[in-house]
């Protein structure tokens, strides 16, 4: 091999290594990793707690037939526990944000 195409050989692989970096996506960080984890935590407690009271009214309705009385009891009351998971969760965000 010549010096030229030695040199060329290697400005090529810089390119290529140059334009596989920038194309890798940025790996968040650590605090960002576990704000992603909490918004998910709380999007499902608001929906899980939501769909186990509209499940639990469900049922006692079926059972003393009072449809859909209870359903729409227990789905708010979930509703009001997903909220409460909702607001605790953001509470612990917030002293974990003021420690650091």
């Amino acid at each position: 091999m010549s010096e030229s195409e030695e040199t060329s050989s290697s400005e090529l692989g810089k390119r290529i290594s140059d334009a596989k970096a920038a194309l890798e996506p940025e790996k968040p960080s650590a605090g960002q990793a576990q704000a992603m984890a909490s918004v998910w935590r709380m999007t499902l407690d608001m929906v899980i707690g939501t769909a186990f009271g509209f499940a639990i009214g469900w049922g006692l309705d079926s059972l003393f037939g009072t449809k859909p009385i209870l359903m729409v009891v227990f789905g708010l009351l979930g509703f009001a526990a997903g909220i409460k998971l909702v607001m605790d969760e953001a509470k612990r965000m917030n002293e974990r944000a003021r420690d650091e």
